[in-house]
């Protein structure tokens, strides 16, 4: 019942900050009938829609205070206060700093982007603005998701700090057992955000590389870039979008090596073969052939990688950024996936 209480408060509130919203929705229709053309104010429209958003924030804010507040008193009434601000202080310093590190990455990619994809018509630099804030919204928004991913790790973040040894190897690598209870959830965690960072940046600039590779082949832009050579002409935007991704080609195979690492200690808990643990094909194959063959896979996709984005020719550029995929691609899935099943 509590919870349904809630639900209503919080819808009732969305619909109170919207009213301002949803009247001007209201009038902009109706001057479509009668007119027969949509009139949008923009700078009015932006104004009702950041107090529509002010108004949720506040309300969460609001709720998630009252929340807080009643845990501090029902720890202070136990005499564990310290307890309580060292899960707050762990969960909100994980939180701003999965947000930091995250925007920090995304923001700097849609930088680069930005200044690769210059466009000095003014029709076609209208539409590259837009996409620069589309991105810089998105980076900012994903940045929020990764920081509160991350705050939902402060107990194995605590449990790192203050692990303790348990006196007891393991029998394949002879690491004690603390090292998986303790570390290896961190690398875990290390090993997302660095993934999702890596493929977030991708996804976010590909659309500021788009617009510019579209807008490169108008009309305008063709004769600019005939009267004046600095400006980037389709083959030139193309060249540098194919740069830059083969740029986050490279720190995607190191975290593919990171994910191979842990990849190599998780056999200990290997469901492959008729019981838990590592097997024969685990030990045999993967650990001693599979895993050191594909660190060798991804050398060969860095190197290619980072010749990619050091080419200075545009077909180079692209058919070494190819090669690396394909190594990786088809070098993972023989080495890891169709030899090891082969021999189980």
């Amino acid at each position: 019942e509590e919870s349904a209480v809630q639900t209503v408060l919080f819808l009732f509130w969305i619909v109170l900050f919207s009213l301002p919203l949803i009247f001007l929705g209201f009038r902009i229709h109706r001057g479509f009938r009668l007119t027969g053309r949509v009139d949008l104010p923009r700078g009015e429209l932006r104004r009702k829609i950041l107090l529509a958003l002010a108004g949720v924030a506040f309300y969460l804010a609001f709720d998630y205070g009252l929340s807080v507040w009643a845990d501090l008193l029902w720890f202070r009434d136990l005499h564990y206060e310290n307890r309580f601000w060292t899960e707050l202080l762990a969960k909100w310093g994980l939180f701003f700093a999965g947000f930091a590190t995250m925007a920090a990455f995304l923001l700097v990619n849609v930088w680069i982007a930005a200044k690769a994809s210059a466009i000095p018509v003014e029709k076609e630099g209208a539409r590259r603005r837009l996409a620069i804030r589309l991105g810089i919204a998105a980076a900012l928004l994903v940045s929020l998701v990764a920081g509160a991913t991350v705050m939902n790790g402060w107990e194995e973040f605590l449990l790192y700090l203050h692990q303790s040894h348990f006196g007891i190897p393991d029998p394949v690598f002879g690491r004690d057992i603390s090292f998986y209870v303790f570390t290896v959830p961190i690398l875990g965690f290390a090993r997302s955000l660095l993934f999702f960072s890596v493929v977030l940046s991708a996804a976010i600039t590909w659309p500021i590389y788009f617009n510019a590779y579209r807008s490169a082949g108008s009309a305008a832009s063709r004769w600019a870039a005939k009267v004046d050579p600095a400006v980037p002409d389709v083959e030139t935007i193309r060249f540098r979008w194919v740069t830059h991704a083969s740029s986050l080609g490279v720190l995607l195979v190191a975290v593919l090596v990171l994910h191979t690492l842990l990849s190599r200690w998780n056999i200990l808990f290997s469901t492959r073969g008729a019981v838990f643990g590592a097997g024969w094909t685990d030990i045999n194959v993967d650990l001693r052939l599979g895993y050191p063959a594909f660190f060798g896979v991804t050398a060969i996709s860095a190197a290619l990688f980072l010749m990619s984005a050091f080419s200075r020719s545009h077909e180079g550029t692209r058919k070494k950024a190819l090669a690396g995929i394909a190594t990786l691609v088809l070098g993972g899935i023989l080495v890891l996936g169709v030899i090891p099943a082969l021999v189980q």
